[in-house]
This record gives structure tokens, C-alpha cells and sequence, in this order.
């Protein structure tokens, strides 16, 4: 194993021990170049699926491709983005839909905290690499600034924040319900815990804010029929319940 170094190297705690285990992996170079990470300029040799962002929306005027009003459900407005191979993100609010063919993942300083009283869903196509594991519109809702602290399970250096997905979806020692990613280290931090399966006194206690640099990525492959209420929005800098609007969401 002491073989193992540089970028083809993923560094993994169990964080369940008391002794540390380390788990290297290669990541062969084809398996890195299949991910898509341009403007449809490389197809994805995985899955495409989605990352929703609550409470923020996207600007891009000139990768406008279609407003559809009257869609009153989010899954609805992810099924027309997913049927066009162009199309890369929506923005979401009930009674309409807008379509880019540009995403935040090209265009970060496009994305910014949605306006009070509006409250606005945006969502982007990721390619993830290895074998879907749940049937879901959007696989990870991800929560900008902010970590679930202290319940972590294990702990990985990766690559990118879907290969932390990635390691969230195939972990096999616990279900992981969520994941802490670094963009400056490239630390994931995976837990069997989310804001949803904590009690609010809990959610309180280790939910919040952290630096501008960690992403909080919550999985939508458990508890089927429970997650696709997205009853947490991050809004004004603050996560709110917002299950009063389950039904307009879908």
C-alpha cells in the first residue's frame, strides 16, 4: 500500500475505531476523464442525476432556454431539464421553471441567495461515476456554509465534491445519510446522520454554520418517500422548516 501516493491515492479514516485504518484506492486516469465538466463538452460514462441548492438562484441570461409557467411541482420542472441533453440547470419556484444550458458548476459567481419574499430551488445535472443506487429526481441536496458536526463515521481526501457523493452513495459499513466536503482540502467527512433523522434539540446542537469553504451534502437515496418533502431550506443564512410548502414542491 505504501506504493500508493500522489492524485492516485484516496486517503480513508474510519473514524468508528479507535485505531486509524487507512484505505488507499487508485482512480485510474480513464475513470477520472468519463466526468463531465464542461458546457456538454464530455459525455458522462456514469449517471447523470441532480444536486438541488434551496433557497438560491441561478443568473445566466444568455443560456436562458425556456421559461414554462404553470409548473407547480419541482420533479416536474427536473423531468423536462432532464429530457434535454442541453439543458444543465433549473431554477424552481412554484408556477414556473426555467431552463439554462449553463450551470454554478461552470459559472459559480452566477449563483446567489434568493430575495425574500421569493423562494427560489436551484438544480444542476452531476455525472456520477459506479452503479445508480436509488431511483431518485435528485440524489444529494447540498446546503452552502454549513456542516453537520461531530457525528461523522469516516473521513476521506478526495478529489472532487461528487466523488465525495460518490463514497456516500457506496459506503457499505453504515448507511450514510450525509457528507461534510472541503473544496480547499478536499475532506469528506461521511455520517450515518442528517438534519432530518436528529431530533430538533440534536439538529440545533450540531447543525450550522462553518466557513465558506465546506458544503453540506445531504442524501436523498434514504428513506424513500420521506426526503422528496425537502422540508429544510437555507435561506437569509438561516435553515428553516418549510414543510408548508411539501405539496407545491412534489
Amino acid at each position: 500500500m505504501s506504493s500508493l501516493s500522489g492524485d492516485h491515492c484516496l486517503q480513508r479514516r474510519d473514524l468508528t475505531f479507535v485505531d486509524d485504518t487507512f484505505i488507499c484506492k487508485i482512480f485510474h486516469s480513464k475513470r477520472q476523464k468519463s466526468r463531465s465538466n464542461g458546457l456538454n463538452t464530455k459525455p458522462c460514462s456514469g449517471f447523470i442525476t441532480f444536486e438541488l441548492i434551496t433557497g438560491y438562484v441561478y443568473t445566466s441570461p444568455s443560456d436562458t432556454m425556456e421559461l414554462v409557467p404553470g409548473t407547480l411541482r419541482l420533479t416536474d420542472c427536473l423531468a423536462l431539464c432532464n429530457a434535454n441533453a442541453t439543458c444543465q440547470a433549473i431554477n424552481f419556484e412554484t408556477g414556473l421553471c426555467v431552463l439554462f444550458s449553463s450551470s454554478a458548476a461552470q459559472r459559480p459567481a452566477a449563483l446567489t441567495p434568493s430575495q425574500f419574499p421569493v423562494f427560489t430551488i436551484y438544480a444542476h445535472k452531476v455525472c456520477l461515476l459506479g452503479r445508480k443506487r436509488c431511483d431518485r429526481d435528485w440524489m444529494f441536496e447540498r446546503v452552502n456554509g454549513y456542516e453537520l458536526r461531530d457525528v461523522a463515521r469516516s473521513s476521506a481526501i478526495v478529489m472532487s465534491r461528487e466523488a465525495c457523493m460518490e463514497l456516500c452513495l457506496n459506503e457499505v459499513q453504515f448507511r450514510c445519510r450525509s457528507a461534510n466536503y472541503n473544496r480547499v482540502t478536499g475532506e469528506c467527512f461521511l455520517s450515518d446522520k442528517d438534519r432530518t433523522s436528529l431530533s430538533l434539540t440534536s439538529t440545533n446542537r450540531y447543525f450550522g454554520q462553518s466557513s465558506e469553504s465546506v458544503d453540506y451534502l445531504e442524501s436523498n437515496c434514504v428513506d424513500v418517500g420521506h426526503k422528496n418533502n425537502l422540508n429544510h431550506v437555507k435561506k437569509d443564512n438561516e435553515v428553516n422548516d418549510t414543510s408548508e410548502n411539501n405539496d407545491s414542491i412534489g
